[in-house]
C-alpha cells in the first residue's frame, strides 16, 4: 500500500470520528451550560460528579418530552425529518424506517448464510468458479453486511447449498441490521430453491 493511499484510508477514517466527537461535544457543552443554573440552586455546592448525573438525568427527561412533542405537532415532525437526513443524527436516534441502498447493491438478493450452527444476513453479490488442481467448483459470494453501518462489511464465499435466498428486500434487511435488531419480529420467508441462482 502506498503511503498517499494509506493516508486518504486514515483521514477517512479519522474525520468521520473527529466529527461524531466534536458534535457529541458541543452538544453536551450546550446541555451542562444549560442546566447549570438550575443544579446549582438545587444544590448550593454541588460537585462535578453530581453536577455531570444531574446534566445527564434532565437531558434524558427532556428528549424525553421532545420525543412525545414531535408526534403531537406537526412543524416539529418536518424537523425530525429533516434532522434524519443527517447520516450520524440517524445512526444516534435509531430511526432507519427509510433506508437508502447502496447502488452496488440494487437488484441484489438478501439471503441466510450458513457458519456452521450460525446464520448470518447477506447479500448474494455473485457467482464464482474456483479452480483447485482441474476440478471446477462454484461458489456463491456473499457480503456479510455490518451492524449499525450495512454499507461496510466483509465479502465471504459460500458453497450455494450454505445460501437461502429470502423473500424480503434489502431494505428490511438493512433496517434490522442498522438498529441492531431492535425492529418489531418479522416473518423471513425463505424461497423454495436452496441453492441460489444469480
Amino acid at each position: 500500500m502506498s503511503i498517499t493511499r494509506a493516508f486518504l484510508k486514515g483521514l477517512g477514517v479519522a474525520v468521520p470520528v473527529g466529527i461524531f466527537y466534536w458534535v457529541i461535544r458541543l452538544v453536551f457543552d450546550l446541555l451542562y451550560t444549560s442546566w447549570s443554573p438550575i443544579i446549582t440552586r438545587l444544590l448550593p455546592n454541588p460537585s462535578f460528579l453530581n453536577t455531570l448525573l444531574l446534566t445527564l438525568v434532565f437531558s434524558v427527561i427532556a428528549l424525553i418530552l421532545i420525543g412525545y412533542l414531535t408526534e403531537l405537532i406537526k412543524p416539529l415532525r418536518y424537523l425530525k425529518k429533516a434532522a434524519l437526513k443527517i447520516p450520524i443524527i440517524r445512526m444516534v436516534l435509531g430511526n432507519h424506517a427509510e433506508v437508502s441502498l447502496p447502488k452496488s447493491f440494487l437488484g441484489k438478493k438478501a439471503v441466510i448464510a450458513h457458519l456452521g450452527d450460525l446464520r448470518v444476513f447477506g447479500i448474494l453479490m455473485g457467482k464464482i468458479t474456483i479452480d483447485r488442481d482441474g476440478t471446477k467448483e462454484l461458489m456463491c459470494k456473499v457480503f456479510i453486511p455490518n451492524s449499525p453501518f450495512p454499507a461496510t462489511g466483509f465479502l465471504f464465499m459460500f458453497s450455494p447449498q450454505n445460501v437461502e435466498v429470502l423473500d424480503v428486500s434489502l431494505a428490511q434487511i438493512f433496517s434490522q441490521i442498522t438498529t441492531y435488531g431492535t425492529q418489531e419480529a418479522q416473518v423471513l420467508v425463505v424461497q423454495t430453491q436452496k441453492a441460489p441462482s444469480v
